[in-house]
């Protein structure tokens, strides 16, 4: 068991004073009532949350959270609602089935409205002596600050790339592609991983990149052309979104004379002159505008209209 217990995170990249501390937690067997990991996208935020859960559960691998039935996993589609947080009360209510405790695990907490999040305080108000909740955000700032006061908080940071890229190389990836990949997930292993298992996900980014670079010299009716195909694509917007923040900040890198430190090594030219066109302040607001229709993808977002607005102004 103690073995178990040892290994369970064995195998993630970085985050090792979080994995240490959750190590001794499941060791010590000193459960608190609700956990809530906080940080960036594919930081490995889920994956060690499932793992943790599995320690917690004495499971030989995560995979069989997924259908055990002291695990309550809410995902949401576009929300999670109240009807769903109802249903976790009636859930709550049952004791474990083979298990010590009965778990809720909200990867996306986030997509709770606010009649959800109201509900879902109550549970943290009124623990149940048996239950234990993980949830997972972007930041704290995503949550109410009710709930995010009653749980133990570990924040996750991008990990340094000569990490990605050492365990790209132990992966099988060569010298040329483990640095490439690294440098592009910008400290994400989750994205190092993808890039790596999917090669063509590295052009596909690039097309975007270039796409970008083409509409700043495009008329506003081919801007609004482009508006009107991506509109329809929320997955493909979001990736190619964050594609050019990526970009935006390579900007802000070169304005700072650390183009070695750029994230699209191939577009070193091009970031270059763009840094040379784009005052501080255009690229800060460009960011902005982006991160704010980031943020508001997942909800009745006119999607269209915001990206027009961010094209106009590239």
């Amino acid at each position: 068991m103690a073995n178990q217990q040892k290994n369970v995170f064995s195998g993630i990249i970085g985050h090792k004073i979080q994995l240490e501390i959750l190590s001794h937690i499941l060791a010590q067997k000193n459960f608190a009532h609700a956990y809530l990991f906080v940080g960036d996208p594919h930081l490995g935020k889920r994956t060690i949350a499932e793992r943790f859960i599995a320690g917690i559960l004495n499971l030989e691998n995560q995979e069989k959270i997924n259908v055990h039935p002291d695990v309550k996993i809410i995902e949401g589609e576009k929300l999670v609602t109240i009807d769903e947080i109802r249903e976790l009360k009636h859930h709550l209510n049952l004791a474990p089935y083979s298990a010590f405790y009965k778990i809720v695990f909200l990867p996306c907490a986030e997509k709770m409205n606010r009649p959800a999040a109201n509900s879902f305080l109550k549970l943290l108000e009124e623990p149940a002596g048996q239950t234990i909740l993980i949830l997972i955000a972007p930041s704290i700032k995503a949550l109410l600050p009710t709930i995010v006061s009653r749980c133990q908080i570990f924040k996750f940071y991008r990990v340094a790339i000569p990490s990605i890229e050492s365990f790209l190389k132990r992966a099988g990836a060569s010298p040329e592609e483990a640095r490439r990949e690294a440098y592009l997930s910008q400290g994400c292993p989750g994205l190092s991983m993808a890039y790596f298992q999917n090669p063509e996900a590295v052009e596909r980014e690039a097309d975007y990149v270039r796409d970008l670079i083409k509409l700043k010299n495009d008329s506003l009716a081919k801007r609004f052309i482009f508006a009107e195909k991506f509109s329809h694509e929320a997955k493909v917007l979001e990736q190619m979104l964050r594609q050019w923040l990526r970009f935006y900040h390579d900007i802000i890198l070169a304005k700072n004379s650390s183009l070695d430190l750029v994230s699209n090594p191939d577009f070193t030219l091009e970031i270059k002159k763009a840094s040379e066109t784009y005052s501080m302040q255009e690229i800060l607001s460009l960011i902005q505008t982006t991160q704010m229709i980031l943020q508001n993808l997942k909800f009745n977002l006119n999607k269209r209209l915001a990206l027009e607005t961010l094209l106009i102004n590239i």
